[in-house]
């Protein structure tokens, strides 16, 4: 067997590995691609009902799917490029203003934009719930900064819809300070929430009295109309610990204030007797 021969059959068998080992992915992939369409279908049709209400719970949907179109949608609909057809029922994002159209279920191109679309509709409450799942869907982010600030955002809505999520944010966590954001997050809904036990709002308010904050002294301060006297006790004793801990900070700002700008004046004086001292002026300020 001469060499050139050796080699093309060498080539020959790594082609026929290379094809053997490519061909299974991609066989598998429509099916998952399929499969994750297929779990978006009722909750974007939802958006096509064209009603506030069921697009809020669209909404409450998205914030626990794990599907990557989620965060896509989400941010679609807040910038009012989340379309839908009503003859279809079918959903639709336009990926910047007067751009391309793209499945929304897919994320796939659209090669036809089809006829009559119309925006999925906002107000007030639709567009609170959308921040809302926004910041649900950060909280799985790989990047510890936006998961930090998707907990801020959770405290301030304090939806439940998000809880699941945050659980499972809160489980896989491993950076402290994230960590602890995500625990004050989560004792603000079980605070807030309905029918959750005396034992779990006593340990939120311990979270949230952690915080320490305008935030937080704002949360305690006003109890849902069920909180029990222990609760309300322990609420109280919370915002007195907080607003002790605020009082002494504002000490020592304006401790830190005072020697700033008193030492700024200091330097003006010490400028003003060396200048006026070579000029040979009489400083009257020195008596």
């Amino acid at each position: 067997m001469t060499f050139l021969h050796r080699l093309l059959v060498a080539i020959a068998v790594m082609a026929s590995a290379a094809t053997v080992s490519f061909a299974p992915p991609a066989r598998a992939q429509a099916p998952a691609a399929a499969a994750a369409s297929a779990d978006l279908a009722p909750i974007l049709a939802k958006f096509a009902a064209d009603s506030f209400s069921d697009t809020e719970a669209a909404l409450v949907a998205l914030s626990a799917s794990p599907n990557p179109q989620a965060g896509v949608i989400v941010a679609a609909l807040s910038d009012g490029r989340l379309l839908f057809d009503p003859a279809t029922k079918a959903a639709y994002v336009r990926l910047t203003a007067g751009g391309a159209l793209t499945n929304a279920a897919t994320g796939a191109a659209v090669a036809s934009e089809p006829a009559g679309l119309k925006p999925v509709r906002l107000n007030n409450r639709v567009r609170r719930a959308a921040e809302a799942a926004a910041g649900a869907l950060s909280l799985l982010s790989p990047d510890p900064a936006r998961r930090l600030e998707a907990a801020g955002a959770v405290f301030k809505s304090r939806d439940v819809a998000a809880l699941q999520t945050l659980n499972t944010a809160i489980n896989r966590e491993t950076v402290p300070q994230v960590r602890d954001a995500l625990l004050q997050a989560q004792g603000a809904i079980l605070l807030t929430a309905p029918g959750v036990g005396e034992a779990e709002r006593l340990a939120a308010v311990n979270l949230i009295v952690a915080r320490g904050d305008q935030e937080a002294l704002a949360l305690l301060a006003n109890l849902p109309a069920d909180a029990s006297p222990g609760l309300k006790a322990a609420a109280a004793a919370g915002v007195a610990k907080i607003n002790r801990s605020l009082a002494i900070w504002n000490v020592a700002q304006n401790v830190w204030y005072g020697l700033s700008l008193g030492s700024v004046l200091l330097l003006a004086a010490i400028g003003l007797a060396i200048t006026f001292g070579v000029m040979g002026v009489i400083n009257m300020a020195h008596g």
